[in-house]
């Protein structure tokens, strides 16, 4: 089993041209609603690979948006949080543009799963897990239970100061919040001294230009990235990318060629929009990899 904590909400993805300036106009092409937040974007690819997941994250509202999202839930065969009548469900407003840009508004964010919730969690020693820091302060105290029980820990996006990142964990993040957008020289150095300081596997995107990884004990490496045929919207490609890597870590492959697998499945998700809409097959995820 795989625990999956974090953020689960509603993503709604409007199409535009451009983003406009301050007091500008833009007219939204198209709108759809897609299951959304980086805990449901990573369970979801679970459950549709076959693999047997347990999602837990900060409740939902009694709400419009709250139905449709418990819905949405259900049909994947994934845990439905708790419903709170004063609770706003999270809604996450995406536009993307014409470039593949994205730009996000949200509302209904930052409200914490109460604590009988999280006595509930079933931390199993020996299984993987895997959360987010959307939830602050909450998130990095399930991240101590986890590793209290000898689970296999997969973080993602842990980069600030008051996040403790235990030693043997595997780390990812991306450009977009730590190193520098294209600079290798720089992500190199980056991921060695964050691999070096907390003793972690450190894994370093850099959207289409490639990613940055480095074992405790090894060498910090470039990976040259694999090519989405079609670019649409990168939402949820991260988070494709860390549930590849845990199943196929979690089945035993060696961590280059889960690290390779990861990468041909993050490229495949750019190719439609919505972080949810789309899960590759294993199939088609190694056809890439062969190509």
């Amino acid at each position: 089993m795989i625990l999956v904590f974090g953020l689960i909400c509603v993503d709604r993805v409007m199409r535009i041209d451009a983003m406009p300036g301050i007091g500008g106009f833009t007219e939204i092409r198209s709108e759809e609603t897609f299951l959304g937040g980086e805990a449901a974007n990573t369970a979801n690819a679970l459950s549709t690979w076959g693999v047997p997941v347990e999602l837990h994250g900060n409740p939902i509202g009694c709400d419009v948006d709250g139905d449709w999202l418990e819905a949405q839930l259900q049909k994947r065969g994934l845990r439905v949080p708790n419903r709170i009548a004063a609770q706003t469900t999270p809604v996450c407003q995406v536009f993307v543009d014409r470039e593949s840009n994205r730009t996000m508004f949200g509302k209904g964010f930052g409200h914490h799963p109460p604590l009988e919730e999280l006595d509930a969690i079933p931390f199993r020693e020996g299984d993987w897990f895997t959360a987010d820091p959307n939830l602050e302060d909450l998130a990095r105290d399930v991240v101590r239970r986890a590793e209290a029980a000898g689970m296999h820990l997969y973080l993602m996006d842990f980069f600030r100061t008051s996040d403790s990142i235990p030693a043997g964990s595997i780390w990812q993040s991306s450009t977009d919040w730590v190193g520098e957008v294209g600079n290798g020289k720089r992500n190199l150095a980056w991921v060695r001294n964050w691999t070096q300081t907390h003793g972690c596997t450190t894994i370093l995107t850099d959207g289409a230009r490639g990613l940055y990884a480095m074992r405790p004990g090894g060498v910090a490496t470039f990976y040259e990235p694999f090519e989405a045929e079609t670019m649409i919207d990168s939402t949820g490609a991260g988070d494709m990318f860390r549930a590849a890597m845990i199943w196929r870590l979690s089945v035993g492959d060696a961590f280059e060629e889960a690290l390779s697998f990861a990468s041909a499945a993050g490229a495949l998700k750019c190719g439609y929009l919505g972080a949810t809409s789309y899960v590759p097959t294993e199939v088609e995820i190694r056809a890439l990899m062969n190509a």
